[in-house]
C-alpha cells in the first residue's frame, strides 16, 4: 500500500513544508506510514480515529 501511495505521500510532506514547532493534526491515520514521516518534521503530532 505504502509503494502504492508513494507519489501521494512526497506530494503531502512538499505542501505542509513543516517547520519544528508547528503541530500537525491527523485525522484517521490509516497504517501510519505518513505519521512517521510527518512526526520526523515536525514535534507535536495530535492524531484522531474512529
Amino acid at each position: 500500500m505504502n509503494r502504492i501511495n508513494g507519489k501521494q505521500y512526497k506530494t503531502v510532506m512538499a505542501i505542509l513544508d513543516l517547520k519544528k514547532n508547528e503541530t500537525v493534526l491527523d485525522i484517521g491515520f490509516g497504517n501510519g506510514y505518513l505519521l512517521q514521516k510527518l512526526a520526523k518534521k515536525t514535534m507535536r503530532i495530535i492524531s484522531v480515529v474512529k
